[in-house]
């Protein structure tokens, strides 16, 4: 449990038991990726996760905010630095997030775009570029997907 177990069921056990424990594991995972689905995890310290879970995606979120910026930054670099292959950062992320790891690294940023646009003077080209999309454009039709509306009109309202 120490290290990051979700529960221990000794033998002999009971099958009510174990399907009601299964369930709950199961329902808390289903809630937890969609918490993560709709809030992406800037604060990570606000989330009820295991410790284990709750390291692992303060590493991961610390690695992208340090390489927020480079357009060039890609999973295969966020695995290494993680020191785990891409297969399994994949999965970690996909099981946590209910994402892939794209879709999860694009999320970020984009939340960083908005925290940026609501909080600062810069400009929308120069928030798409603090934010590693090398592409204007590309960065609003993306911004545009997650949030509605343009950067420009998020800004505004």
């Amino acid at each position: 449990m120490e290290y990051g177990a979700d529960d221990y069921v000794t033998k002999p056990f009971n099958l009510e038991i174990l399907n009601a424990r299964v369930k709950n594991l199961i329902a808390s995972r289903k809630t937890l990726r969609e918490t993560f689905r709709k809030e992406v995890l800037l604060k990570p310290k606000d989330i009820a996760i295991n410790n284990v879970d709750e390291q692992f995606i303060e590493k991961v979120m610390a690695l992208i905010e340090e390489h927020m910026a480079d357009s060039k930054f890609t999973v295969a670099m966020l695995a290494k630095e993680i020191g785990m292959s891409h297969s399994v950062l994949y999965r970690k992320i996909m099981a946590l997030t209910g994402q892939n790891i794209n879709e999860f690294l694009k999320s970020v940023k984009l939340s960083r775009a908005a925290q940026l646009i609501k909080d600062s003077s810069y400009t929308i080209n120069e928030i798409s570029d603090l934010t590693g999309f090398s592409n204007p454009k590309y960065f609003s039709t993306c911004f545009k997907k997650k949030y509605g509306v343009t950067p420009t009109k998020y800004r505004s309202n």
